[in-house]
């Protein structure tokens, strides 16, 4: 076994309503929302677009950058893959081309 011991009921919790935080950052209306792992559902982005709030959406391989370009986000932060890859982890080429294109 690896780890602490975890109750068996630990696998029970409700997992927060991604839909009901998506429709308070609409109600609270900041200047700016960001993302990570992932892309908006097009029905939000329009909510952003029609409420002025701009998306910035990070990125980790080229590849994301421009499925965020094309899901409507106003920026695409480009960060290291979880911010903890290190120069020479991977073949040189290899590297530069999977995530800074």
């Amino acid at each position: 076994m690896w780890g602490p011991p975890v109750a068996p009921e630990a696998g029970d919790a409700t997992l927060p309503d991604f839909e009901a935080q998506c429709q308070t950052m609409l109600t609270i209306a900041p200047k700016v929302i960001s993302s990570i792992m992932g892309l908006y559902a097009p029905a939000f982005v329009s909510e952003l677009k029609a409420r002025g709030i701009l998306w910035f959406a990070n990125a980790t391989t080229v590849a994301e950058a421009k499925a965020a370009e094309e899901a409507g986000a106003d920026a695409i932060v480009a960060t290291r893959h979880g911010g903890w890859r290190t120069p020479g982890s991977f073949p040189g080429s290899e590297a530069d081309d999977k995530w800074w294109g």
